[in-house]
């Protein structure tokens, strides 16, 4: 078979009508036509090299109630250790594998909320989500990163309304989770951050009491206004609707873009190394950065 012959094929698939109920005859054409298809595949696979594995993917249909459902897969230690001993046995029942679901769930209690917008973080325990009805959030609460007014080992598993994010007159339009922070953007370009603060990661300060944890909202002192934002597992980003960049946090791996790493020696030891607590530092960019993107100990930005 040619490489024409295959595009007629694949038009021939695409271009057939999916409610359409079939004859017998065009059923018998359509099973041909894929059967060649599928030979036209097996052909065309490289032959596979002696050392290497070949990637597997996969497609998994998940029937969902409304347009914005929100799907969860991987693992969900945090929330069975909430759960206790009798959730943890009908989180197996619903379909984990140990503390893992391997297979997309729905996250029921949310299917009649408009979400908008939704962020789980590289290394975060817990995820935040914004709709039309308020900001929910769950999953690990030990440092206050939920932003309930307390804090925790853990919270409910489930969605849980956090009103203490709610501000009069203004929208929440993005969040950013860290390891153990959050931080979410106001229409108005103002940040709210909480959670944990031992590395500066909220944008309070770099020390005394600016490093202590917040379990309610705290505004980010950044007189701009904030067009996006972005969480590490410490640090955190964010560019200004002119285009500046901002990076705070812990120092370590030059993440934050300051030109150091911030590593210096302890006074009580010649060898031992420590980072630095970092302040909100405007970065000199070229350019108008208009996305910041935070991995767990690396960062990028998109320029226009």
């Amino acid at each position: 078979p040619t490489s024409q012959s295959s595009r007629h094929l694949r038009r021939a698939l695409l271009c057939s009508p999916l409610n359409a109920r079939p004859s017998t005859s065009s059923a018998r054409m359509a099973e041909n036509v894929l059967g060649a298809l599928a030979d036209l595949q097996e052909e065309s696979k490289p032959e596979p090299k002696e050392g290497t594995n070949e990637a597997v993917s996969s497609v998994i249909k998940v029937e969902t109630p409304n347009a914005t459902s929100v799907l969860f897969c991987g693992s969900a230690d945090f929330a069975a250790a909430a759960k206790g001993a009798s959730g943890k046995a009908q989180q197996k029942k619903d379909g984990a594998n140990g503390e893992e679901f391997r297979a997309p769930v729905i996250i029921a209690s949310l299917n009649d909320k408009k979400v908008r917008y939704l962020s789980v973080g590289p290394s975060a325990g817990h995820i935040v989500a914004l709709t039309g009805e308020g900001t929910y959030a769950w999953g690990l609460n030990g440092n206050g990163q939920l932003g309930l007014g307390a804090k925790g080992g853990y919270v409910h598993p489930g969605p849980v309304r956090a009103k203490l994010w709610d501000v009069d007159g203004d929208t929440p339009i993005a969040v950013a989770a860290g390891n153990r922070h959050t931080l979410v953007l106001y229409a108005s370009g103002t940040i709210l951050s909480c959670g944990a603060g031992e590395r500066a990661q909220l944008g309070l300060g770099h020390k005394g009491a600016a490093l202590n944890d917040q379990n309610k909202p705290q505004k980010v002192p950044i007189e701009a206004k904030v067009a996006c934002i972005a969480a590490g597992h410490d640090y955190s980003l964010c560019a200004d609707e002119g285009g500046a960049l901002y990076s705070w946090g812990w120092s370590e791996y030059g993440k934050l873009g300051t030109g150091t790493d911030g590593s210096y020696n302890t006074r009580d030891s010649s060898i031992k190394i420590t980072y630095t607590a970092t302040d909100i530092s405007k970065i000199p960019m070229e350019g108008k950065i208009i996305q910041v993107s935070a991995g767990k100990h690396h960062a990028a930005c998109l320029t226009d």
